[in-house]
């Protein structure tokens, strides 16, 4: 799913009118202009976040009866810098309470993985786990198994909540 582009120009924006609006003198009439400005930018920065959502959860409720989802630590995500941004941005939370609602209204099965579900160290092919020092890296793109097992990290990963989500179900 595509994240809606139009909310990259209104970040822009954002940050323009943050500028702007620190320039200006507190409490002047340009001042206040300014911050109305800006109020109504996040006003429709948020209004497309969560109109985003509402129509990927809709969609993902509608064409699939289980759903599996991974319990992420988004509080450590948010720690890393390089990352930080697009996580506080992606709103997982809301994202999560949004698929929990409508798959009891839809009546799907909602499946969470456990935070420590090894989604990514697990192979798909034999079920080996990598531990240690094979134990892959965030910059570490591809999975290899010493099975000859060799796919995308990501996709490994979506197999492996499949999986999860099928047995667990």
């Amino acid at each position: 799913y595509q994240y809606p582009s139009k909310i990259k120009a209104y970040y822009a924006k954002r940050d323009k009118l943050n500028r702007k609006l620190s320039k200006k003198t507190k409490g002047s009439n340009k001042f206040n202009v300014m911050k109305v400005k800006l109020q109504r930018t996040y006003v429709r920065i948020n209004n497309l976040q969560q109109d985003f959502l509402h129509k990927l959860t809709t969609n993902i409720i509608r064409n699939y009866s289980i759903i599996t989802i991974e319990d992420l630590n988004v509080k450590g995500m948010l720690r890393l810098r390089k990352l930080s941004g697009k996580v506080y941005q992606s709103l997982f939370y809301h994202f999560k309470v949004l698929l929990q609602y409508k798959s009891k209204l839809y009546g799907n099965k909602l499946v969470i993985a456990d935070r420590w579900f090894p989604s990514t160290q697990l192979c798909n092919c034999c079920g080996q786990q990598k531990l240690g020092d094979a134990k892959l890296k965030l910059s570490d793109r591809t999975y290899t198994c010493d099975c000859g097992y060799n796919n995308d990290r990501d996709v490994n990963a979506s197999m492996n909540l499949r999986d999860y989500g099928l047995i667990n179900n």
